[in-house]
C-alpha cells in the first residue's frame, strides 16, 4: 500500500485588503479586571482534639505550628499512653479552625 501525501497547508492570504485580526494582549477581551478583589491570606490554628476509648474529647494544645500532626502525637503520648496506637483523621477547616483528631483504636471492655 501507497500513502498518501498530506496536501500542502494554505496560507493566510496576506493581500493589502485582508489584515490579520487584532489581538487583544487580555485572553478575555471582554472582563473588566477592576470586578476583582484581592486575595486575602488568613492564620489558621490548628485544634487537636483526642477521642479515647470512652468518647471523652480531650482538647490538645498545638504546642509548635511547624510540627507535623504525626510529631504532636508523639509528645502528647507521654501524657495520654493511647495516643501511642491512635489514628490521625484530619478533619478539615471547621469554624475557623484546623481540626485534627486523635482517635484511639483500643476500645474499653465492658
Amino acid at each position: 500500500m501507497r500513502r498518501r501525501s498530506k496536501p500542502p497547508r494554505k496560507s493566510w492570504p496576506l493581500t493589502p485588503r485582508t489584515k490579520m485580526p487584532k489581538r487583544s494582549w487580555s485572553r478575555c477581551p471582554n472582563m473588566n479586571h477592576q470586578t476583582f478583589s484581592k486575595m486575602q491570606i488568613a492564620n489558621i490554628t490548628r485544634k487537636y482534639l483526642f477521642l479515647n476509648g470512652n468518647r471523652e474529647k480531650i482538647e490538645l494544645e498545638d504546642i509548635d505550628p511547624e510540627m507535623g500532626h504525626e510529631r504532636i502525637m508523639e509528645h502528647y503520648s507521654a501524657l495520654y499512653p493511647e495516643l501511642t496506637n491512635a489514628n490521625v483523621m484530619d478533619k478539615g477547616i471547621i469554624d475557623g479552625f484546623h481540626e485534627v483528631h486523635f482517635q484511639s483504636l483500643a476500645g474499653t471492655k465492658g
